[in-house]
């Protein structure tokens, strides 16, 4: 257990893959620069990109092939049972996929959370996806740029995610009023 201490990154483990059942995933705790590379999978020369999931209570961060969709990799991991559940607040979690440009890695997007945030602007999110964004925001994910820059992309999300909030704030406008200030994003 000593050694743990000492290198913190690992291969986690390897899952039979949701989208491509042939396939095998390996999933990457904390990578190396080989990791990612590995992690790419047959994805090498096409996009450059990895899919992650940085654990919140953990401190850790995941990747795996872009190929693949987060919820298996969720499942496997048992954090959640289905969907919904995974995005449970107390599970403290950030989904997204990053992009290689140069020798780094950058967030590329969150699929989900982008989600959510479209939910919000059409006031339409349910309670859950609500309680998500806020505990996405209200985290410090910092940490998580050692491996993967998340920063500007984050920041992006979160501006969007503040102009949703000050939208649904405003019942006083009509729907096509709203629609035109998010389309202006002030």
């Amino acid at each position: 257990m000593e050694l743990k201490k000492i290198v913190s990154e690992e291969f986690l483990t390897g899952v039979k893959g949701y989208t491509h059942p042939d396939k095998y995933v390996e999933i990457y705790v904390n990578p190396n620069e080989s990791d990612f590379e590995s992690a790419r999978g047959d994805d090498r020369h096409k996009t450059n990109q990895i899919r992650f999931i940085a654990d919140g209570k953990a401190k850790r961060v995941l990747i795996f092939s872009v190929e693949e969709i987060h919820h298996t990799i969720l499942k496997e991991l048992h954090i959640g049972s289905d969907y919904f559940e995974a995005f449970n607040p107390k599970n403290r979690i950030l989904l997204g996929s990053a992009i290689k440009r140069g020798n780094s890695w950058f967030m590329a997007g969150s699929d989900s959370l982008q989600s959510i945030i479209n939910s919000m602007r059409k006031e339409i999110a349910e309670q859950w996806e609500k309680d998500y964004a806020y505990m996405v925001f209200a985290e410090d994910w910092s940490w998580v740029n050692k491996w993967i820059k998340i920063d500007k992309e984050m920041s992006d999300l979160k501006k969007e995610y503040d102009l949703a909030e000050r939208i649904k704030e405003m019942t006083f406008l009509s729907a096509a009023v709203k629609n035109i200030l998010l389309k202006e994003k002030f």
